[in-house]
């Protein structure tokens, strides 16, 4: 019997002795040390690729209205098209127990085979930026995202704007305290899933009762912008053009600009920590500390558009990247979402350069989600 391990330097399969298993061999090609699966976890990641995962979905909305706030609706920013919406459900024989919504999957009774949760290295001496415009991706497939979308009009004290990230204009919700002439700290928000709802706005409400201003982007292939779905990749550079375009409005404190995403968009404003030229002091995040596994959960949903290798996963995530940080961020996820448990552990280790604060606060995929904020707040005002 032979097993199958893929170098997660430069992709290369191979198929080895199952003596091997549970040690470490090391890569002709490119001479990276990877880690042999058990039988039983080969046959796992097996099972894995051949059933459906969950897929994501909005951040969660909340109903009601406060004066002077976008005004809360019941509706929803969509769901799934109808080839997308699968069967939730257990998968894998113990591997998966279950799965969350935005795209975390929770991770039961086994650890995360080396080969799934290492990526390439960029080399010493590099950037990440650097290393981003080396990297060319190449996607499987073009067009935008699949989540379904409500065309809504802008609330009260909301503007729909539009800002360029390259040759692409893209679309925003800009909310503006009422009444305030001075420049104002601001926000830049990144919802969850991949599409925005008017909901997503309101979660900020924290930010807005404490006078700031606050940006929400709609990213490339969502809500009818232009643009191929990229998945952490082309949206990262759309998130970096919309802190500059918030830095450049005259009522904006250029000095006191801030990024915070939940989910998805969590992982958005953790790679953000990563480039060189983000106008932003730091950022945070609440369930957005994603690793290579979740890729292979979504890849087997088919919502990956590009192969699925090592290069194209480290172009896309905080992990395995910390030590190149640029700025601060903080990172948080739920007690209960155990997605992220393993991942976080991994970070604490990574964070040489000491800009990294990763904390568990109570709650799961979502109900932790306003405790973050509220810490990151804290973070924010210098309360803590």
């Amino acid at each position: 019997m032979s097993l199958s391990v893929e170098c997660p330097g430069c992709g290369r399969e191979y198929r080895v002795k199952d003596e091997l298993a549970g040690k470490k061999i090391r890569c002709k090609e490119c001479n990276t040390a990877m880690m042999v699966p058990s039988p039983e976890q080969d046959d796992d990641l097996a099972e894995l690729a051949s059933k459906p995962a969950a897929l994501p979905t909005p951040s969660r909305k909340k109903s009601g209205s406060k004066a002077g706030k976008p005004a809360k609706k019941r509706k929803s920013s969509g769901g799934m098209s109808t080839g997308l919406k699968w069967v939730l459900g257990l998968l894998g024989g113990g591997l998966l127990l279950g799965v969350l919504c935005c795209g975390g999957i929770v991770l039961m009774g086994w650890k995360a085979v080396g080969q799934l949760t290492t990526g390439v290295q960029v080399p010493e001496g590099q950037t990440f930026e650097q290393f981003r415009k080396e990297f060319r991706t190449k996607l499987i497939k073009t067009g935008p995202s699949e989540q379904d979308y409500d065309d809504e009009a802008p609330p009260e004290n909301v503007t729909e704007v539009q800002y360029p990230s390259g040759t692409l204009p893209l679309k925003a919700w800009v909310y503006r305290p009422p009444g305030v002439e001075e420049p104002r700290p601001a926000l830049v928000f990144f919802h969850g899933g991949f599409a925005f709802g008017d909901g997503d706005l309101e979660t900020c409400a924290p930010f807005m009762d404490a006078g700031y201003v606050v940006m929400a982007p709609m990213l490339r292939g969502e809500n009818g912008n232009p643009g191929n779905f990229e998945l952490f990749l082309g949206e990262i550079d759309d998130a970096r053009a919309a802190c500059k375009w918030i830095a450049q409005q005259s009522y904006v404190d250029k000095t006191r600009i801030y990024t915070f995403g939940h989910s998805i968009g969590g992982g958005v404003s953790a790679v953000l920590s990563l480039l060189d030229d983000v106008p932003i002091r730091h950022g945070g995040s609440s369930g957005g500390l994603y690793d290579h596994l979740t890729f292979f959960g979504w890849s087997a949903a088919g919502m990956v558009p590009f192969e699925n290798t090592p290069q194209e996963r480290s172009a896309r995530l905080l992990l395995g990247n910390a030590r190149l940080m640029q700025r601060p961020h903080y990172g948080y996820y739920g007690s209960e979402d155990d997605a992220f448990h393993d991942t976080a552990a991994a970070l604490r280790q990574e964070n040489t350069n000491g800009k990294l604060t990763v904390e568990e606060v109570p709650g799961d995929h979502f109900t932790s989600f306003d405790e973050s904020l509220l810490r990151y707040l804290k973070i924010v005002q210098g309360r803590e």
